[in-house]
């Protein structure tokens, strides 16, 4: 287990770093697959339907909690040769900030049949917060501010009112709202 906190941007490039190694790992591994004609859905009976091969790689489970902060629209900042070490650190996070949120939207996007989970979480939301597809993120709303932010999580109107007290909660996926 690795614990990195992308407050940091030595903490930063690395979460970038690893998780570019293990898209690439799977995209090959998938690659692979392919060229044999074995179907992604099988990913978890490879073992058990073809032992001749390889192991696939392991599934990752991936946690960004406060994700608002280093996942959320950001301005432009452009880098001239009048440019402080300020504001080129400030560039090159927004630059990692940007290919973190890539790699997680392909990783929610294409890796569900390899087993890997992420967890998301931050404090509130709003639609225009975080720079990831949120239709690929199945919500669970533990706890609601008010009903628009309910609204905006889930689609719903089904939280607009205060019973999600401990031990409630709200989940959306699969084109469903379930209180």
């Amino acid at each position: 287990a690795k614990t990195l906190n992308p407050i940091f941007i030595d903490e930063l490039r690395e979460a970038v770093e690893l998780l570019q190694v293990y898209k690439k790992e799977v995209d090959d591994y998938r690659r692979f697959l392919s060229q044999k004609e074995i179907s992604v859905a099988h990913w978890f009976e490879i073992k058990e339907k073809y032992p001749e091969l390889p192991l696939p790689p392991r599934p990752y489970l991936i946690i960004a909690d406060e994700t608002a902060q280093y996942l959320s629209p950001r301005s432009a900042v452009k880098i001239t040769k009048d440019s402080n070490d300020e504001e080129r650190e400030l560039f090159e996070r927004y630059q990692l900030e940007a290919k973190l949120s890539a790699l997680l939207n392909s990783i929610l996007q294409l890796f569900r049949s390899s087993g890997v989970v992420v967890f998301l979480a931050n404090q509130a939301s709003r639609e225009t917060d975080l720079t990831i597809d949120r239709t690929n993120i199945r919500t669970l709303l533990i706890g609601q501010q008010n009903a628009t932010m309910s609204r905006l999580l889930t689609g719903s109107d089904i939280a607009t009112d205060s019973t999600l007290v401990r031990g409630r909660f709200v989940f959306v996926g699969d084109g469903m709202v379930v209180k």
